[in-house]
Parts: C-alpha cells; structure tokens; sequence
C-alpha cells in the first residue's frame, strides 16, 4: 500500500525528474527505494554531511552504496555547524541543507523529502505554541513552489492511507531496508525531540494517535488560507503602492503584505514587524526614512512606494564596467559636480530624481565619463 501510495502521488503531479533529500534514515531511505522502484522516473539523490556527528562519513558512504545498489544517481555535499547548538542548530542547519538542495536542483525538478504525517505533527503543535496564524497552522504542504522547481511530500499525500513513522518502519522491515539510526534524535535539547519523545507521548495517552486529527485540521487550515490569498493583492514587484493599500481593510492589508512576501520568495514577518509596518502606512509620512530589518531582506520605503530588498543579493562589481583609454568612473560622490550628457547639463542629484531612483539603488549606480562628458549610465543593482 505505502509504494503504491508514492506512485500514485508521483502519476498525479505527472513527475518526471526527482531530486532527494537523502539522509540514509529510515524515511528517506524508505522514500528512496520506492521512488527507485517507478518506471520512467529519473531519480536523483543529495546527501548534507553538517559537520557534527562522528558518524557522519559513515553514513555518507551508506547513502553513496544504497544508490549505487538502486540506480540512483548520488550527490553528497558538507556544510558546516559544528559551532551551533540547540535549537539555532536546527534552524541554522535546515537553512544549509535547503541553500544545498537550491543549488543541485533542476528547472522544474521536484526536492522530494521524506516528511510523513507523525512529523506534520510535530510541525503544527510547534507553530501552535508560537502563536501562529492559519499558514503556520497548515502545516507542511503536500507540494509547493521552491527555487527553480517544487517541493514534495509524498508521505504526506494521504489519498490511499495516511503514512506514519510507524507505517515507513514497517515498510522498511518487511523489505529488508536497511538505514542508519541519528543518535541526535533521541536528544531532547531540541525542541521538536522533546515534542516527540516527551510530550505526543502523553498527548496520545488521554486521546489515542493524534496524527490524522492534526492533519484533517492543518488541511482545513490550509483550505481557509487558500481563499484568504485568493482574497488579496496579489503583488508580484518588490514594490508596492502604499497608496493602493492603504484603501483595503486591516485584515485586507495583513494578508496582502504577507502574500506579497511570499510571492518574493520570503517568509512571512512576524506579528511585531509586520504591526510596525501597517502602523507606518497607517500614518504615512513621506520623508519618513522607514526600514524594517529581517535576517534575509529588509523592507524600505521610497516615494510612496513599499519595496522588499533581498539582502544576499550579490550586485556587479565596477570592475566590471568595460573602460576605454581615459575613460574614467565617477560615483555617488559626485552627486554635487556639474557634467555634460548628450551635449546638455547633467547633475547625477538631478539624474536621481527624475528618475526616482531609490537611495539603496543609488550606490550601484555609475557612470562612465570623459573629461566633463558622461558617456554611459551602469546600473549595477
């Protein structure tokens, strides 16, 4: 039943090429020896060696041998958290991991990961706990856009049955897979362990296996934010209008700034910042210099416009401005300076604003000269 449910997963999304996340635990593993086993489907694998365990090369050479014995082509990439502990481990190391999975991924190409629905559980009462809204409450999705391809889930699809940790273990001894076992998930330094060793636990004591009511509610959840976005501005710029937003509803306004977040390719702000930053379009002032600061973008404000700015964005170096005999570069500096352009007078101060050229966008701006004369405008952003 469980292959013929990943089948039937793999048929309805019409999935051609696969890239998986491969640990060498019993639910990647399980996950990847099914997939092995699906006529016409390319199956890659990538294994992320994090620094920490001793066991770690270990395990590489396991997941290296289970492709070569199931016709997977096999990838293995290390990253480094050797200096992290607790929960900002977790974090630290999924960011690496999934940074690793962008940069293998193909166009079109499905990351698939071995996430079943005891880990959707652990998933929504972790979000729970931290006072999340309805998208924190769906859960992980079955499928979803990501980079250049999409996400998958496939333990998560429960058409045919709702997979658990248990079920993949049976699968796994049924057939015979063989897996390597993480010691770190029997340490209840992380949060989402101690959820799983201590707290589900006693949860299912009182109300029995808790897994497909959490999933039933992160389903409905899901469905809720679904209409919710369908709802709202759907803003695909790094911009937007504060004048075009401020004529919506407060929970219009919420919804909309979250969704065009999203569709930049961010999470979502938190409660706090994303209050701070209605309160401004509530009481906009434009010579206000706002600014909201996030670990991967930030979010400014120019002439009545709101824009997200990717903060790991790597802009072109002015080496790379091509320069002939006494051709010259001149920068932000000589904003004040009087030059030529097209036999006219030219202030770059002048340039900027006509052209409403944000200050951020402003140090990537040069200019090619001549004597007095500008030659060429670069925009290096």
């Amino acid at each position: 039943m469980l292959l013929e449910s990943i089948k039937n997963t793999i048929q309805k999304f019409n999935i051609k090429n696969v890239l998986i996340g491969f640990s060498g635990g019993v639910d990647s593993t399980v996950l990847a020896y099914c997939l092995s086993k699906i006529e016409n489907l390319n199956v890659r694998a990538v294994y992320v060696n994090h620094g920490v365990s001793d066991n770690a090369k270990d395990w590489e050479i396991f997941c290296k041998q289970f492709c070569l014995d199931n016709n997977i082509e096999f990838h293995s990439k290390t990253v480094d958290c050797s200096n992290l502990q607790g929960d900002s481990f977790e974090a630290v190391a999924r960011e690496k991991r999934y940074d690793v999975y962008k940069s293998l991924l193909q166009d079109n190409e499905y990351l698939c990961l071995g996430q079943h629905s005891d880990d959707q559980v652990e998933t929504v009462l972790l979000q729970l706990f931290r006072g999340t809204g309805l998208s924190g409450l769906s859960g992980m999705p079955l499928c979803s856009k990501f980079h250049n391809g999409y996400i998958l889930r496939p333990f998560l699809d429960n058409d045919i049955m709702t997979i658990s940790k248990s079920i993949i273990e049976e699968f796994s001894n049924k057939n015979n897979i063989e897996h390597i076992f993480d010691e770190s998930n029997d340490s209840n330094k992380y949060r989402r362990n101690f959820l799983r060793n201590e707290i589900i636990p006693q949860i299912e004591k009182e109300f029995g296996k808790i897994d497909k009511a959490i999933m039933r509610t992160a389903s409905n959840c899901a469905e809720a934010q679904e209409y919710i976005e369908s709802k709202s501005l759907d803003i695909k710029e790094n911009k937007f209008s504060v004048e075009a937003i401020s004529t919506l509803s407060l929970f219009e306004i919420k919804n909309s700034i979250q969704k065009w977040i999203k569709n930049n390719g961010f999470q979502a702000l938190s409660s706090n910042k994303l209050k701070e930053l209605i309160k401004f379009i509530e009481n906009y002032k434009s010579d206000s210099d706002f600014k909201i600061d996030t670990k991967k973008y930030e979010i400014r404000h120019f002439k009545k416009f709101i824009y997200i700015l990717d903060k790991n964005k790597k802009h072109l170096d002015v080496s790379s401005i091509k320069l002939k005999n006494k051709e010259t570069v001149i920068h932000k500096k000589d904003i004040n300076k009087n030059f030529l352009y097209k036999n006219k007078n030219f202030s770059l101060k002048k340039y900027f604003r006509e052209n409403n050229v944000p200050v951020w966008e402003r140090e990537c701006f040069y200019f090619v000269v001549q004597k007095n004369n500008i030659l060429k405008i670069c925009n290096l952003y």
